[in-house]
């Protein structure tokens, strides 16, 4: 699978703050026993997004978020002023099931480049030689 994102120079996005919101996950308060069938199939991360995006529709979020075992997500996003920040933060920190947000701002965004298409160019070596193999 392909995944991309679009790269802001935060520097050239006058009038706007970019901003990294980290968002703790805690545990579903309607969990059963270890064995048994959840009462709610859906996991908290994809609750949590989806308030994001239904409560912050005026938010630009600058790339998909970023979800690590279900209990953190990280996120790029742009507001007006930091006190807009503040409130997005506050509110989140709100939601059921957050255990705590941070924010972070960008001073500066670097991106290997040439790293990345080194490291697609070797797989699709790798990927071509495997073939000849087979």
């Amino acid at each position: 699978m392909i995944r991309f994102s679009v790269i802001c120079d935060p520097k050239s996005m006058k009038g706007f703050v970019a901003f990294g919101l980290l968002i703790y996950l805690g545990q579903e308060d309607d969990e059963i026993g270890i064995g048994e069938q959840k009462k709610n199939t859906k996991p908290t991360s994809t609750k949590i997004l989806e308030l994001l995006y239904s409560e912050f529709s005026d938010y630009s979020f600058l790339r998909s978020p970023i979800i690590s075992h279900d209990d953190i997500i990280l996120l790029s996003v742009y507001g007006n002023d930091v006190f807009a920040i503040d409130l997005m933060h506050k509110r989140v920190i709100s939601f059921k099931n957050v255990t705590r947000a941070e924010i972070y701002m960008f001073t500066a965004i670097k991106y290997y480049k040439e790293w990345i298409m080194g490291d697609i160019d070797y797989k699709l070596k790798l990927n071509s030689n495997s073939k000849f193999l087979s």
